[in-house]
């Protein structure tokens, strides 16, 4: 429908064109008005597509009604009506946007015509903004993958020319400028002993820990964050160049353990930092970022500190081929295959003691090390009818320092000799003790610690045997009982949607909607439409 507004001094004008044509059966609302300031009272409350107006009116004319349109960002077309055959005021009219002028006397024909081409200007117009709404749909939707692949070619890359790094953010739609630059990258971490969550859980976690952290950040420095794969996220923020370099790191760590701690508070999730090297030029940023992994991954090593600067690197980095203790591990291989496990369990903390002394290591070496250790174990010492080794693998890269990964190892050792004493009822006895009661009690606060002292074990011996006798993880199972009983509750109608959230064990409604969209494809009013 084309909304028209229709302003005259002249009562009879307003009302003769007003009521000489059904205008409702072409589709156009016609307003009438007899003096301007009524009718830009009107024009800010409804914002019409066409504006017909006499030019000289008492109060406020024409061109003052249009003008003071414009200031309010009023995007209505105007069209003047005037008796002054010379135009004289055609150069204010045309400053003002007025699109064209009718003469009066104004012939009926003459606005007919003129509302004919004005109804298909704006149909034009709505089609246009409908495509240019769902082109940023689609360019929102896509945003985040291109931002990842932007990091992906930035690491790539030596050099960022300041012009390119400026027309990138511009595009990325990151608020930054092209120098002053630092990176800081986080990693999620959850519960001790617990399975990462799913992707659909991650992805929400990822987006609500990127909107927490830059809100405490910004109270410090302009920040923007770009959500990458799995747990980890970046973050860019400015700082000014005429600031010291100690006071930029110990604002950042600071604005950062406040953001953790209000995560942990918030959504029950905590992260780790590392906090890269001061990018005074855009082509320092790739350092940058490469200083902010490095910084990150030396919390294999230092779990107590949340934080961790480019600063509190080693000086020096040492060549593992030269202290790795190889000599341990090929002892333990041995011990395994003849199944002298408590020896061989006593050799691993030998072995993890001595890792523990190459602090000056890169942690990545000693990860692939220790990787290939399992692989050794499952295929010498023929581990196939004890051990899962997909789950296994997909357990030991969920672990994040070198404690947790020690911690494994002996849930691994633990795990086979059970199997190997075939005594296996009173591992599966305990996990299915365990499925039992969140079958039974998914409203109530359920995390793996509470749920390990329940089995009598700790929680990574449960997160490990867990995964290896029912094949999913704990917390993939736990959220997959509260959806479905979710599911149920809303089909009933008889619940309101935050009744259901604290029902099946959530008490934020937001995220429980979130969630329960991810798993279902519809949000919870909408499945409760659905199961009518």
């Amino acid at each position: 429908m084309l909304s028209v507004v229709l302003v005259d001094d002249k009562k009879d004008i307003v009302k003769g064109i007003s009521a000489a044509v059904d205008w409702a059966s072409r589709d156009v609302e016609m307003h009438g008005f007899y003096n301007g300031a009524d009718a830009l009272a009107y024009c800010l409350q409804n914002s019409p597509d066409l504006i017909i107006t006499d030019i000289c009116m008492p109060f406020m004319n024409g061109l003052e009604l249009v003008q003071a349109l414009r200031e309010h960002k009023i995007p209505a077309r105007a069209v003047l009506l005037t008796g002054y055959e010379d135009f004289s005021y055609a150069r204010d009219a045309l400053r003002l946007g007025v699109v064209e002028y009718l003469t009066k006397p104004v012939r009926l024909e003459a606005v007919e015509q003129l509302i004919a081409r004005e109804y298909d200007y704006a149909a034009q117009k709505r089609q246009q903004q409908k495509e240019q709404r769902e082109v940023w749909k689609k360019y929102k939707k896509s945003l985040p993958a291109l931002r990842r692949q932007w990091f992906v070619e930035l690491e790539q890359s030596k050099t960022k020319p300041k012009d390119e790094l400026r027309e990138q953010f511009l595009q990325l739609n990151l608020a930054l400028q092209s120098e002053g630059l630092l990176a800081v990258l986080a990693d999620l971490i959850f519960e001790e002993g617990a399975e990462l969550p799913s992707e659909n859980e991650l992805s929400l976690l990822r987006y609500a820990v990127s909107n927490i952290s830059c809100e405490v950040m910004r109270e410090q420095y302009p920040c923007e964050c770009i959500e990458l794969d799995g747990t980890r996220l970046l973050f860019l923020m400015n700082y000014p160049l005429e600031e010291r370099a100690l006071s930029v790191y110990y604002h950042t760590e600071s604005c950062f353990e406040k953001a953790a701690a209000k995560c942990k508070e918030v959504l029950n999730v905590d992260f780790l930092a590392g906090v890269g090297s001061l990018a005074q030029t855009s082509d320092q940023l790739p350092q940058s970022c490469l200083d902010a992994q490095k910084a990150l991954q030396q919390h294999f090593f230092c779990m107590g500190e949340k934080i961790l600067s480019v600063l509190e690197l080693p000086q020096t980095a040492q060549d593992i081929e030269q202290r790795y203790p190889y000599h341990l591990q090929d002892q333990a291989v041995q011990l395994l295959r003849c199944l002298e496990l408590k020896k061989a369990q006593t050799v691993m903390e030998k072995l993890f003691d001595s890792i523990a002394e190459l602090s000056q290591v890169c942690p990545l070496q000693i990860r692939e090390h220790l990787l290939s250790f399992l692989l050794r174990i499952f295929h010498e010492c023929k581990m196939e009818s004890y051990l899962h080794i997909s789950g296994a693998i997909e357990q030991f890269q969920a672990k994040r320092s070198l404690n947790e990964i020690r911690e494994w190892f002996q849930c691994l050792t633990a795990y086979l000799q059970e199997r190997l004493e075939e005594n296996t009822n009173q591992t599966g006895s305990g996990v299915y003790k365990v499925k039992q009661y969140i079958d039974d009690h998914y409203s109530e606060n359920i995390n793996l610690k509470n749920m390990a002292a329940l089995a009598f074990i700790s929680p990574a011996y449960l997160s490990f045997s867990f995964k290896e006798v029912l094949g999913v993880n704990f917390n993939e199972y736990l959220t997959s009982v509260r959806m479905e009983h979710a599911k149920r509750l809303l089909a009933s109608r008889q619940y309101r949607v935050y009744e259901v959230c604290e029902m099946v064990g959530y008490h934020n409604t937001k995220y429980f909607s979130d969630l329960f969209n991810k798993h279902t494809g519809m949000f919870p009013k909408e499945w409760s439409e659905s199961e009518k």
